[in-house]
């Protein structure tokens, strides 16, 4: 299993809360790249920015920090 991070750009909010999303990440659990992807495109539409695999990823960058993990049976 494979966790993905994926961040949100300067206007996203959350689909059904409304809360800015800019500052943080959603993690996603997944066998393959697309297979996180999907997931992401299920529950967040394609209100985010960039998918990044763990040595991509520079969680500095998004200091209110994960907001969500999503996991393979979700």
């Amino acid at each position: 299993m494979n966790t993905y991070f994926f961040t949100f750009g300067q206007s996203h909010v959350h689909p059904e809360t409304l809360e800015p999303l800019k500052d943080n990440w959603i993690e996603v659990q997944g066998e393959s790249y697309n297979e996180a992807r999907q997931k992401m495109f299920a529950k967040y539409g394609d209100k985010w920015a960039f998918q990044y695999d763990i040595d991509n990823f520079e969680p500095n960058y998004f200091p209110k920090g994960c907001y969500e993990t999503i996991l393979i049976s979700d």
